[in-house]
């Protein structure tokens, strides 16, 4: 059977010193103490930049032209940007 619970001594230069205890995805104590719980870690919370590059993806057009509803436009639009990527590779 698997688990994620995890038991082992520390050892230094031969003696074992410390002894640690926990769970991968919970907690972690060192004798007896709690030194990491998952319950009390915040998340990690990504903010959206306010500038993007000029090279941002979003800013392509034919994106730009579809979030518009202006299909056949954005289609046009990304036509020529893949004629344009042929033409540079050849």
């Amino acid at each position: 059977m698997t688990s994620d619970y995890f038991e082992a001594p520390l050892v230094y230069r031969g003696q074992e010193v410390r002894t640690i205890k926990g769970s991968y995805l919970g907690y972690l104590f060192i004798d007896k103490q709690k030194v990491w719980d998952y319950r009390d870690i915040r998340p990690f919370q990504a903010e959206a930049q306010k500038r993007v590059l000029h090279s941002d993806s979003l800013r392509r057009g034919d994106l730009q032209e579809m979030l518009l509803n202006n299909y056949s436009r954005g289609q046009v639009i990304k036509d020529g940007l893949e004629d344009r990527e042929k033409k540079e590779k050849e």
